[in-house]
């Protein structure tokens, strides 16, 4: 008599979706039943066990992704005992998950799987969709989105996940300093992806105008962003490096960080030239922020025009910080205009007058730190921590942080430096600042600037090594 063949049940579903609390509860069903999970899934353990976030967990089989046979293997040791077998992260295995499955099920074997089936791309992740074509029963799952508004979060079903850093491969292990989730409409404004700025700057249109009157999209569909990219540097043992601090949005942090990190580097015996935007020169600021199309040009001219000297006149004979890179001040216009507090009229001519510096003709910055924030910190920040002239409304912050990541998502001329500014305080000495200054040096001593030959004498051995290995 023909052996009953096992059942199949898939669940996927973003991360945070209770995935692998629904695999726990299957453990404890029935007898003789043995866990699986990827060897690489290390966030809430590094012990054999299935556990979730909240701490729940079951004993489990670690497994190398590229080796799913060994599920396989280690079920038929147990010689016919095990009537069900749980796998958990289905989308790290290799593609020869799906053979080991139906094997599995051929035996007789009940499997439970769950997994991602996308990624944050929204392109296939694993082998999770073609085990949901061979399934008997396939649950999704959804979590809850991330996306903030001013009166509180989205809290939509959200079925994607999107990624908060530029990341170069699709398999990156983290939980929520690199992850989100969020609905359909707020996955184009949430996602960090990394590509072209033409795909970018398509998704902020197609955000934006969906917010606006029809007769407006055809205008945003015309809009542009500069097409002329600063000079990209190569690494010479004959000049000092050159560093831009920039952010998701304003009162990130920036100008305290660029600050600390000059003062960092100057106690390793480094020359730093630290250049501070000047914003309380800016005659037409204060203005700008009464909601006038005419002073918000002015104050963007007065920016641009000043930064395009800043950078110009930059520093040879020491390490060149630059608060605010002329990339982020074109920024600020496009957000404004885009939330309407600028004419179409009065953005027009500030793009002329942008465009008519010959970026082209600066150099771009060997180090980009880039600092990230959350929603939540970042509604809370625009809130409480704005200066008096700043009272606008918070969804102009977080808009402004989805147009920054557009110009940045073109910024291949440039060496990147994401930090997460949520928990971190640049202000005070500490930690922070020690690891604000490690990762920049490491970043440039993988250029070529290396603490012997390049930076100064007086610079120690043991205080180089203990920045980079912060």
């Amino acid at each position: 008599m023909a052996k009953k063949r096992g059942r199949l049940v898939v669940r996927y579903g973003p991360m945070w979706s209770d995935k692998t609390s629904w695999l726990i509860k299957q453990f404890g069903k029935v007898a003789d039943t043995l866990a699986f999970k990827p060897d690489i899934d290390t966030r809430y353990t590094r012990k054999p066990v299935l556990r979730t976030h909240d701490g729940k967990s079951v004993p489990a089989v670690m497994v190398p992704i590229d080796q799913p046979e060994k599920i396989f293997e280690a079920v038929k040791r147990k010689r016919g005992v095990i009537k069900r077998v749980l796998i958990d992260e289905t989308n790290f295995f290799s593609g020869g998950l799906v053979k080991v499955v139906r094997n599995l099920i051929g035996m007789g074997i009940d499997v439970y799987t769950a997994g991602l089936i996308l990624d944050t791309d929204l392109q296939d992740f694993g082998p999770t969709r073609k085990l949901t074509r061979m399934a008997d029963e396939v649950v999704e799952s959804f979590a809850r989105c991330d996306f903030m508004f001013l009166t509180g979060r989205c809290g939509r079903r959200a079925r994607f996940n999107y990624f908060k850093a530029k990341k170069d491969t699709q398999i990156v292990v983290g939980a929520d300093e690199l992850y989100g989730v969020a609905c359909e409409d707020h996955y184009q404004a949430l996602h960090f992806k990394t590509g072209s700025q033409k795909q970018w700057w398509s998704r902020i249109k197609k955000l934006v105008g969906a917010n606006h009157q029809k007769s407006d999209w055809s205008w945003f569909r015309r809009l542009k962003l500069p097409s002329k990219k600063r000079r990209p540097l190569k690494f010479s043992f004959d000049r000092w490096p050159r560093i831009e601090v920039v952010a998701d949005s304003m009162r990130v942090g920036k100008t305290t960080a660029a600050r600390a990190l000059g003062i960092e580097l100057k106690k390793l015996g480094l020359p730093v030239r630290v250049s501070l935007e000047d914003w309380s020169n800016n005659p037409y600021l204060e203005k700008s922020y009464l909601d006038s199309s005419e002073w918000i040009l002015l104050s963007q001219e007065w920016f641009a025009k000043k930064k395009f000297e800043q950078i110009k006149r930059g520093e040879k004979e020491a390490i060149f910080i630059q608060d605010v890179s002329p990339e982020m001040d074109f920024a600020y216009a496009l957000t404004n205009v885009l939330m309407g507090r600028m004419s179409k009229e009065h953005f027009k001519d500030y793009f002329k007058f942008y465009s008519s510096h010959k970026w082209e003709n600066l150099p771009a910055p060997d180090v980009l730190v880039y600092l990230t924030i959350s929603d939540e910190a970042l509604v809370k920040r625009a809130l409480e921590s704005v200066r008096d002239l700043e009272k606008i409304d918070p969804s102009y912050f977080l808009l402004m942080r989805a147009v920054n990541r557009t110009w940045l998502a073109d910024s291949d001329h440039m060496t990147v430096v994401n930090i997460d500014t949520d928990d971190l305080d640049f202000s005070k000495e500490g930690p922070a600042r020690k690891a604000l200054a490690g990762q920049v040096l490491k970043k440039l001593h993988d250029l070529g600037w290396k603490w012997d030959n390049s930076f100064t004498a007086e610079m120690k051995r043991q205080d180089w090594f203990a920045m980079v290995a912060i």
